[in-house]
């Protein structure tokens, strides 16, 4: 009965963990959905576009780009490199696609513990019934 309960808080520890995962993948595909549906905006319109630009803090600045046919894209450790809209886009919906999976994956993985807890405490139920 002590095993089953400790095994019970270290799946509501695992829980946790994997709750504050796909809190933060969740974000980083909110995020991502933003900057395809801006990616594609770009691909639209022709020219300079009026925009806001994020200095931190919930501050924006009113900027006009003037280049929309490229744009810089990080590759990784820091690095960014200058691709077209197009490609970027299609960059941008693979890296969606990742995390749409990390994120099942997350959710399968809660539901797997989540049952699994459950019939442990079926188990200790049925174990303190017995005993009465």
């Amino acid at each position: 009965m002590q095993s089953k309960l400790m095994e019970i808080e270290m799946i509501k520890q695992q829980l946790t963990q994997l709750d504050q995962q796909r809190m933060q993948v969740n974000a980083r595909l909110m995020d991502s959905d933003a900057a395809l549906k801006t990616l594609k905006d770009l691909e639209i319109g022709s020219g300079a576009i009026e925009t806001f630009v994020p200095f931190g803090g919930g501050i924006f600045s009113k900027a006009t780009l003037l280049e929309t046919r490229q744009v810089l894209v990080n590759v990784g450790q820091d690095i960014a490199v200058e691709k077209p809209v197009a490609e970027a886009k299609t960059i941008m919906e693979k890296t969606i696609a990742g995390y749409e999976k990390m994120f099942m994956d997350l959710d399968s993985n809660i539901s797997v513990l989540q049952n699994h807890a459950e019939s442990i405490y079926h188990m200790i139920e049925a174990a303190s019934a017995s005993k009465r």
